[in-house]
């Protein structure tokens, strides 16, 4: 077993055991480094494509192929989302007026 999976664990429960005392500009830099994890995706699916080499036709590799880079997509798609989203709440949160905003009145810290 990979360390990496206890990695991805930590990352994704970590802001979850934190609760509460997490603001914003930290939980940002919780999420970057799944978000540099998102360039081994393409040897990752490299590595999947070459263990059904051998017991599968091209064209079922093919497919294969296809359906992790239509998946490799959408997970880069909503992570790149999240990571866009956490660092307009940061940057949000440092204007003069941000006491104003409706993010403040919903009590984003």
């Amino acid at each position: 077993m990979s360390m990496k999976i206890f990695f991805e664990i930590f990352m994704a429960f970590g802001p979850i055991v934190i609760g509460n005392d997490l603001d914003s500009f930290t939980f940002a830099f919780f999420k970057m480094p799944r978000w540099l994890r998102l360039f081994e995706l393409e040897q990752r699916i490299d590595e999947f494509v070459e263990f059904f080499r051998e017991n599968k036709t091209l064209s079922e590799i093919k497919a294969i192929r296809n359906w992790l880079q239509i998946l490799q997509f959408a997970t880069t798609t909503m992570i790149n989302l999240h990571i866009l989203t956490c660092m307009q709440i940061v940057l949000c949160m440092h204007r003069e007026d941000y006491s104003k905003t409706w993010m403040s009145q919903k009590g984003v810290d």
